[in-house]
């Protein structure tokens, strides 16, 4: 029986993206389902009938089904970088830009990346709407090195999965705006170990295939630690997929090959993990 958090992902949706920044930074332990959104598992419709991801689901059985929400749940439980450490006006301010965000800028970045898939559409007119958010960030990062002072926040979190999304519909656009600031941003965003650590591949799991499930395979237990970088650079990736900490305490390593789902893994048996001591 396994007793941890479920989180269903799909690796690149930057909502799920922001979940796992999140479960990440708190170093909260999940057991990561990464599905195939063509053929979604019963057990992700059945706690969640919408059918989109990210979806959390506790050891309790209560469903969280929003990024947000999940990330504040994780960030509530252990905020180990003072992600929200903020005073009360800045935590303000950080949830009117997430609103921007999610709100006007999303539905701008999906008409720009999407234009076939709505009416009336105009992929540039779309950017241009898109890009009133980015300048608005530009801005507000003349200030810093962040968007709220000198150190990372929620709202980093939040936004950078969305703005890299933003960037790759046509990077040399891009790249070629007068927004320094926010390049510089991205930029140390895309080359950081914490984006790296997220977008790891793991193994799929879809419809009644059950190769990430707790029954089959034990799927990828995520919680980042130090730690873990250690153990890949004893082990290295020749035929295994390394999952992210349950605690500095033990690091479990499954017995996994490669398989053919996207250079994804497959998960070994969950009994015949060997355990590697961190200590």
């Amino acid at each position: 029986m396994n007793d941890l958090p479920i989180l269903y992902s799909f690796r690149r949706c930057p909502y799920a993206m922001r979940a796992r920044l999140a479960i990440a930074s708190a170093e909260f332990p999940v057991e990561l389902r990464e599905v195939l959104l063509r053929d979604k598992p019963n057990e992700l419709l059945e706690a969640s009938p919408k059918g989109t991801v990210p979806v959390l689901v506790l050891a309790d059985g209560s469903v969280l089904e929003e990024s947000r929400d999940i990330m504040e749940y994780v960030l509530a439980m252990s905020d180990r970088e003072g992600l929200l450490d903020f005073s009360a006006g800045d935590l303000t301010a950080m949830e009117g830009l997430i609103d921007r965000l999610d709100g006007p800028f999303k539905a701008a970045l999906d008409r720009y990346k999407y234009p076939d898939k709505y009416a009336g559409a105009n992929r540039l007119d779309a950017r241009a709407a898109a890009s009133e958010f980015t300048s608005e960030l530009d801005r507000r990062l003349g200030a810093g090195p962040y968007l709220f002072g000198d150190r990372v926040s929620f709202a980093e979190l939040a936004c950078w999965p969305f703005i890299r999304q933003f960037a790759h519909v046509d990077r040399d656009w891009f790249w070629s705006q007068d927004w320094n600031n926010l390049i510089a941003w991205l930029d140390a965003f895309i080359a950081s170990d914490r984006l790296k650590r997220i977008l790891r591949r793991t193994s799929l799991v879809g419809g009644d295939r059950r190769e990430n499930s707790a029954e089959h395979a034990g799927g990828a237990v995520y919680a980042i630690t130090e730690a873990n970088r250690e153990i890949e650079d004893m082990i290295g990736y020749a035929g295994l997929k390394l999952p992210f900490i349950l605690s500095m305490a033990d690091c479990v390593v499954s017995n996994n090959s490669a398989d053919d789902l996207g250079g994804g893994v497959r998960a070994g048996n969950l009994d015949s993990k060997p355990t590697f001591p961190l200590g």
